[in-house]
């Protein structure tokens, strides 16, 4: 499943394109969710992914479950511009939601993109990655944020953040990007399926390179076509 679309956001000096796609890959079913709230009016977007998380049951419904519950957020408070405590409200919203399907255990990851106006945030929980490309003059940083991936004493991998049914651990890490964006700038939201099909030097090559967006999201979806080992799903924007 892929979707593209330009986004030309009143009241906000920038102009966006951007790309995704959500793809089951190997598994029997797509725990991956996608979502993009579109508010024109109010110089705002939000781009959000979910990854239900493996080991626990109804992945898709935790991933979609909380998708919903910010978007509707979102869109259910267009006055309220975009903040730390606006992130974390709407996350508490989705935890509200998530606790009140009838099935047990369920988890899942978040990763988002907030852009209000001028302003740019992006939040995270769990293991689904956002990159990040920022261009100034000759030099370009590219990075992501932080997996909240720990291990226990038995040396057992595990996600120490994401909403997950009945814990208190669904609270993302939240920045705000200060500095103004330059044409050519990209942002990569992306579920593990996607870099663990590529090495971290490999995506960053990517983002730097002067390539389009249609043929970099082309690139990125081959190799997870390929190579992928779990669902992969992933959101492309660029600053124009």
């Amino acid at each position: 499943m892929t979707s593209d679309l330009n986004i030309d956001i009143k009241f906000s000096p920038y102009r966006y394109n951007y790309r995704t796609f959500s793809e089951c890959g190997p598994r029997w079913k797509n725990e991956d969710t996608i979502g993009v709230v579109e508010m024109p009016e109010q110089g705002r977007c939000l781009f959000i992914l979910c990854d239900g998380m493996g080991g626990l049951r109804n992945g898709d419904l935790a991933s979609q479950t909380v998708i919903k519950a910010m978007s509707n957020y979102w869109l259910g408070n267009p006055k309220r511009r975009d903040c730390v405590k606006k992130i974390m409200d709407a996350s508490n919203e989705a935890m509200v939601a998530l606790n009140k399907k009838a099935y047990c255990g369920m988890g899942t990851t978040m990763a988002m993109i907030a852009i209000d106006r001028d302003m740019l945030y992006t939040a995270h929980c769990g293991d689904s990655r956002i990159y990040y490309c920022f261009e100034y003059g000759r030099f370009c940083c590219v990075n992501h944020l932080r997996d909240h991936v720990e291990t226990t004493p038995e040396g057992w991998s595990y996600v120490a953040k994401g909403f997950v049914q009945g814990e208190s651990r669904h609270i993302p890490e939240i920045h705000q990007f200060k500095k103004r964006l330059l044409t050519g700038s990209r942002f990569l939201i992306c579920s593990d399926g996607v870099y663990n099909a590529f090495k971290d030097k490999e995506i960053e090559e990517l983002l730097k390179s002067t390539i389009g967006i249609d043929e970099l999201t082309g690139v990125l979806h081959e190799r997870c076509d390929n190579a992928a080992r779990d669902n992969y799903s992933a959101i492309v924007i660029e600053v124009e």
